[in-house]
């Protein structure tokens, strides 16, 4: 899908999950049997940016308030969950210079309720019971969940499918207890290889996220 469609459509995915009246999984899953037509690529993109917004939403709120244009467009595009170079294409002039803008800004000039993205009454709280264990806890989200990687042994062995993944630019390690299986970080890359046409197949993974969202 061209880059322009696909900005709309996590645009107006996004405006739905903003709504208080259903849970932000309930939404998705209705949206997709809805627009049967996104392959799984888009469906990816279009899930992690709304759930993005979700996760930074008191951050991305703020920063979109410089901008113009619909709210869940401004929104979709601080999450937009691909490539920047894929995004520029999608976006004005205007956009891109605003976007530029909006990275500039260095974590240490913004709020602390803009960096921790939780509920003014659960901040102090957790603050208080975790000490030097909260900013930790509280970044968890925004890093990739790692993923375990289960090899079909009927087809391939461990050793090769991990030299496939690094051929594609995806870093694997072996798992501790399972010989027959690798984890990995790039859960992105990973979602991207998997929509090959041999991937499917081939193996099966598990998120191991310990910050559910």
């Amino acid at each position: 899908m061209h880059p322009k469609p696909l900005l709309d459509t996590c645009a107006e995915l996004v405006a739905q999950v903003l709504k208080p009246d259903h849970p932000a999984d309930a939404v998705v899953a209705r949206f997709f049997r809805e627009n049967r037509a996104l392959g799984p690529r888009e469906r990816a993109t279009t899930a992690e940016t709304a759930y993005g917004v979700l996760r930074r939403k008191l951050l991305y709120e703020h920063l979109a308030r410089s901008g113009s244009g619909p709210r869940e467009r401004r929104l979709a595009i601080l999450a937009f969950a691909a490539p920047r170079e894929f995004l520029m294409a999608a976006l004005t002039p205007q956009e891109q210079a605003w976007l530029a803008q909006c990275d500039a800004v260095p974590p240490s000039e913004l709020l602390d309720r803009h960096r921790h993205n939780l509920p003014d009454w659960l901040a102090p709280l957790l603050q208080e019971q975790l000490g030097d264990e909260f900013w930790p806890l509280v970044e968890k989200p925004d890093a990739p969940a790692p993923l375990d990687l289960r090899v079909n042994a009927l087809t391939d062995k461990r050793d090769d499918v991990q030299k496939e993944l690094k051929a594609a630019g995806i870093a694997s390690s072996p798992t501790p207890f399972s010989p027959g299986a690798c984890a990995s970080k790039a859960s992105r890359t990973w979602r991207r290889w998997r929509c090959s046409s041999v991937a499917p197949s081939r193996s099966r993974t598990k998120d191991r996220n310990c910050w559910p969202c």
